[in-house]
């Protein structure tokens, strides 16, 4: 059975030889080790396409949503799209996070952790 028939039998609820298997691929990375990605070079969209369904085969993958482009990444045209919807000017904006932030975040974690060693221990009591 190959792809396209697994994929109509399935979305149809009939028996499938096995489960499809699926990832959102957005990692540059990925495409150039199983890909073949290269930065220096530049892509159509068919060769995006063939690039991304490369990847895919070599890693396992059947399925994925979205073929990725490293060089302009899909957020980029989110951003945009919202920056020219809202109004607003984007000048002076930045991407950071806090020291103070992540160590909370880290305390958080570690008090999850051990409230959760507390309930399995009085679980098994």
């Amino acid at each position: 059975m190959n792809n396209f028939e697994r994929f109509e039998k399935a979305v149809n609820f009939a028996a499938v030889d096995r489960v499809m298997t699926y990832d959102f691929i957005d990692n540059r990375e990925v495409l150039q080790r199983y890909g073949g990605f290269d930065a220096k070079s530049t892509y159509c969209f068919e060769e995006l396409v063939e690039i991304n369904a490369r990847a895919l085969r070599s890693m396992g993958l059947d399925i994925t949503r979205y073929i990725h482009d490293p060089l302009n990444h899909w957020m980029g045209s989110k951003i945009k799209n919202r920056i020219r919807f809202l109004g607003v000017d984007p000048d002076g904006w930045e991407v950071s996070q806090k020291v103070e932030d992540r160590l909370d975040f880290q305390t958080t974690i570690q008090e999850s952790k051990e409230a959760g060693e507390k309930d399995a221990a009085a679980a098994r009591i």
